[in-house]
């Protein structure tokens, strides 16, 4: 898949013919990993391993220190109990699942018998699944991240403040280049302990 990298960048980055990617390319959907193949490829390896590498030690306290600051709803309530948990199939019921859903993409669907005990999780493009190489959340969400890039796909415009953070503040990509909201560069800068620009 090395060898047709750049004929599958030529592709996604064609309007006229970006969707026809997983059709010009089906190993995606059978073969574990190669969304983390070809991220390093369009960055570098630092880039590629940055979310896994500093999460546990940096961003995961943090990150739960704000939410914990957040008005509290249900849905938060039920984020951040997930969240402090320990980690914990059908094909079928995940085939069954594309079939209900909207062309809304790309997002990681988790299959398994429990919430608490899930086998795999998976991209989800097209309505066709892209098996993850993790096996544990954050990895899985890792690959649906490069996912964007290695498909040339827009951030979906709810969770575009939520990706533009990720893009800048873990991956370090394209920071200053990007359009950030003053929520996502304050954010940025209570994690990082950094001070925030004032823009005039």
């Amino acid at each position: 898949m090395r060898e047709t990298f750049q004929h599958r960048q030529k592709l996604v980055n064609d309007p006229g013919r970006s969707v026809d990617i997983l059709s010009s390319f089906p190993r995606f959907l059978d073969t574990e990993g190669l969304v983390d193949q070809d991220f390093p490829l369009l960055f570098d390896d630092d880039t590629s391993s940055r979310l896994l590498q500093i999460w546990d030690l940096s961003f995961e306290p943090n990150v739960m220190e704000e939410a914990k600051r957040l008005t509290s709803t249900p849905e938060l309530r039920r984020l951040v109990q997930s969240a402090e948990s320990p980690p914990g199939s059908d094909l079928d019921d995940a085939t069954k699942h594309l079939r209900n859903q909207p062309g809304q993409q790309p997002y990681l669907l988790a299959v398994g018998r429990q919430k608490s005990k899930i086998d795999r999780f998976y991209i989800t493009m097209d309505k066709r699944l892209i098996p993850c190489k993790a096996n544990r959340s954050l990895g899985a969400f890792d690959e649906l991240f490069k996912a964007h890039f290695v498909f040339n796909l827009s951030y979906d415009v709810a969770l575009v403040n939520f990706y533009t953070f990720l893009q800048t503040t873990v991956y370090n990509i394209d920071v200053g280049k990007m359009k950030e909201s003053p929520r996502v560069k304050d954010l940025r800068a209570r994690l990082l302990n950094q001070p925030v620009a004032l823009s005039p």
